[in-house]
């Protein structure tokens, strides 16, 4: 059984569990983002790695 919310605006259905949980993925990737841990990379997270460039 899926709980549905409807939009009030445009009346799409969406399922309120997947809903909730990509809203909690995006903002435990932006807060590790703020916190200089992690960058997006092909869709997955990686850690951020500071290089120096040969001269």
């Amino acid at each position: 059984h899926k709980r549905l919310w409807q939009c009030p605006a445009c009346h799409t259905e969406h399922d309120r569990d997947l809903n909730a949980a990509l809203n909690i993925k995006q903002q435990g990737i932006f807060e590790l983002q703020a916190a200089g841990l992690v960058v997006s990379a092909h869709g997955g997270l990686r850690k951020s790695v500071a290089q120096t460039a040969a001269a």
